[in-house]
């Protein structure tokens, strides 16, 4: 989800960082909820500033909703044993924000949402 990840890094900076400092902050405790504030407020933030997201949401709403599941499930674990248990999950997860990608190219759609003149994709 390479793709997920710069749109929303471009557009929701600050909220962005004040979620990575909180995980960061709380890596060996229960970031998931301790940080839950932060994360809706990034969350909200993509939401309004990234529309493109709602066609990456769509396509990969089977990927993202086990990668959930399993931060929920695991999220209080220290975070070797959640990259262990969720790794997979991740990387489905990303091969279809990748597949995603690759369609919104061939849609000549960037990958920041707006249309790319034939040929520029």
């Amino acid at each position: 989800m390479d793709i997920a990840y710069m749109l929303v890094a471009s557009k929701c900076e600050a909220q962005m960082a004040a979620y990575q400092n909180c995980v960061m902050k709380h890596q060996n405790g229960d970031w998931s909820s301790l940080c839950a504030k932060e994360g809706q407020f990034l969350a909200d933030c993509a939401a309004e500033r990234t529309p493109e997201l709602a066609a990456l949401k769509q396509t990969c709403r089977a990927e993202i909703s086990a990668h959930q599941s399993c931060l929920r499930a695991y999220g209080a674990l220290p975070a070797a044993d959640v990259q262990q248990r969720c790794a997979g999950l991740m990387r489905a997860l990303w091969t279809c924000g990748e597949r995603a990608r690759a369609d919104m190219e061939v849609a000549g759609t960037g990958a920041d949402g707006v249309a790319v003149p034939s040929g520029s994709a």
